[in-house]
């Protein structure tokens, strides 16, 4: 299961890498991972200090990466 998360982790950097801000919603719609497996990896990314979080228009939250 680890590198399952490992992998979608990845999927998920790849994506926001290209797409730059975007809503949980577009994020879960753009990489096709389930809801839990999302959610498993945004905690990776997370915990890796890669993944940025602010609210944006209409008090929605965004996801971005961070700068490292």
């Amino acid at each position: 299961m680890v590198n399952e998360i490992g992998d979608n982790a990845g999927k998920v950097w790849t994506y926001l890498s290209a797409n730059g801000k975007v809503s949980y919603k577009k994020l879960l719609e753009g990489t096709t991972l389930k809801d839990r497996d999302l959610n498993r990896a945004l905690g990776w990314l997370a915990r890796e200090n890669k993944l940025g979080f602010e609210v944006g228009d209409k008090k929605q939250e965004v996801l971005f990466l961070t700068a490292q």
